[in-house]
């Protein structure tokens, strides 16, 4: 796992690359997984998802990064099945 911040980010939003090597019908292909995991320090409110949404969700789904419908702890538990 690798942490990242960059210029211009407010304090609060913490960006984690997590990297999976292959396993099960992956192997074949042998290509390493890498997620992306960006959070922001906030309370569990209305209000603080909207804020999330708009400063960094939307400009991440603009950019073209796809959202998973797993977490990386299910991704990496797949890997010990």
């Amino acid at each position: 796992m690798a942490r990242y911040s960059a210029k211009g980010v407010k304090k609060g939003i913490k960006i984690e690359e997590w990297t999976f090597k292959p396993c099960g019908e992956k192997m074949e292909e042998k290509m390493e997984e890498k997620m992306l995991e960006v959070s922001k320090l906030g309370v569990d409110n209305e209000a603080d998802l909207a804020a999330f949404t708009t400063e960094i969700a939307s400009k991440l789904l603009l950019s073209g990064i796809k959202p998973l419908d797993s977490s990386k702890s299910l991704t990496g538990a797949d890997c010990k099945k």
